[in-house]
């Protein structure tokens, strides 16, 4: 990560108490951004951190390509409601490729 993405990133939890999932949504999103799509998560939750894009990377074989998703932040003043729910260990086996 360069130091811009991680001073941006450093910015953006300083200002806000949830991150949505968003996920770019077209014939080449898998599953499991798919399931994460617009998912509300409290940024101390540890699935914050390991679900932080990019998720995959091209699979040789699959129909989808480098994870394309990001988090966008909510302030503290929008109220947001937390919806997240841990993505299944089948989605997970998958389709999870950090590097």
């Amino acid at each position: 990560m360069i130091k811009y993405e991680k001073n941006f990133l450093e910015m953006q939890e300083k200002f806000a108490i949830v991150a949505r999932f968003s996920a770019i949504m077209d014939e080449h999103t898998c599953p499991l951004c798919k399931f994460l799509n617009d998912r509300v998560i409290t940024l101390d939750n540890p699935d914050y951190r390991r679900f932080t894009p990019p998720l995959h990377y091209h699979m040789e074989g699959d129909n989808h390509t480098k994870c394309r998703c990001f988090w966008t932040y909510i302030s503290k003043n929008e109220k947001p409601k937390v919806n997240w729910v841990h993505p299944s260990q089948e989605l997970i086996t998958k389709y999870y490729r950090k590097k």
